[in-house]
């Protein structure tokens, strides 16, 4: 009888393994000599094992493609997250069970090897899925204010007395106050000359 085979990298061997089981997708195992558990079979009869102590699920930002992998594929791509055990670098379909990848959502950004959306900053809405970089983020419309991260539409119009430029944050700023002489409607752009036979103080 020869002697055993220690496990490669990659696979798992329970106790009695006749050959190496590959790690299976969307986990990876750097080292040799890894075991695993039967916990029982599914519906039709094929082994399911406990794995976790030497595949390692992938980690977030990267994505594990293939079994019997040692370390991960790559990074998750641009315009997309990967919270850990993603399969593909570019998920199209959200994981029903916990939500672990999925296109960038509105309101977000997510540049290559993204593990959480990062939030559009204030003074921008996200109103597209998949940005890729925080210029992506739309600036806030002229005449608006966006006041926190991570929105996917304006807060709402900038207050009567003040006019808003495109990207500003606040409904109110000093700076965008309404002069003498001039008027600013709810949701101004720019200050209004006073028409003739008529003054603003």
């Amino acid at each position: 009888m020869s002697a055993p085979n220690i496990c490669p990298a990659g696979y798992h061997c329970p106790v009695g393994s006749q050959t190496p089981i590959p790690c299976p997708v969307g986990t990876y195992n750097p080292v040799t000599g890894g075991t695993s558990v039967l916990t029982g079979t599914d519906s039709l009869g094929f082994p399911i094992y406990d794995t976790s102590i030497y595949c390692l699920k992938c980690p977030p930002g990267k994505y594990c493609a293939t079994t019997g992998l040692t370390a991960p594929t790559g990074n998750c791509a641009e315009g997309y997250y990967c919270l850990e055990s993603s399969p593909v670098s570019n998920p199209s379909a959200r994981d029903a069970a916990w939500g672990r990848w999925d296109k960038c959502p509105f309101g977000s950004y997510c540049p290559e090897g993204t593990a959480t959306p990062y939030p559009c900053p204030r003074g921008t809405y996200g109103a597209s899925q998949g940005l890729t970089k925080a210029a992506g983020c739309t600036p806030c419309d002229a005449g608006y204010y966006c006041e926190t991260r991570n929105l996917t539409a304006v807060t709402g119009p900038c207050d009567a007395g003040f006019y808003c430029p495109a990207g500003e944050y606040r409904p109110r700023q000093y700076a965008y106050r309404c002069t003498a002489g001039n008027y600013c409607v709810a949701g101004s752009t720019a200050m209004t000359p006073c028409e003739g036979g008529f003054y603003q103080h």
